[in-house]
């Protein structure tokens, strides 16, 4: 996965193409400061799948949680058929986030 760059201290638009995964289905797209499955995310959207480029909007609070090369990812969450648990399956490898700092005023 190509690296996303993250600017500090304001609101980052980024661009999320869900051309590659199967249309109408539910994803979630992770960063996380360490790339353990038990780590906690910094930032977690869900995104339905339908074949476009989405905008998610990274917030100033988030970008400050955000360490440099942390890593994000897209998971599916599914439900298991015996259980009825819910499952998260791992659908892309970990990609880099490049964090800018110096764009911003800062947080108010």
């Amino acid at each position: 996965m190509k690296d996303i760059r993250i600017d500090v201290g304001v609101t980052t638009p980024l661009q999320i193409d869900l051309q590659e995964f199967p249309t109408n289905q539910k994803i979630i797209f992770t960063i996380k400061n360490m790339p353990f499955a038990r780590t906690e995310a910094v930032v977690e959207r869900e995104l339905i799948t339908d074949g476009s480029i989405k905008t998610i909007y990274i917030t100033p609070e988030e970008s400050i949680a955000i360490l440099d090369n942390a890593e994000y990812d897209f998971n599916q969450i599914i439900a298991n058929e015996e259980s009825g648990e819910l499952m998260r399956i791992k659908l892309t490898d970990n990609g880099k986030v490049k964090l800018r700092k110096g764009v911003g005023g800062g947080i108010a």
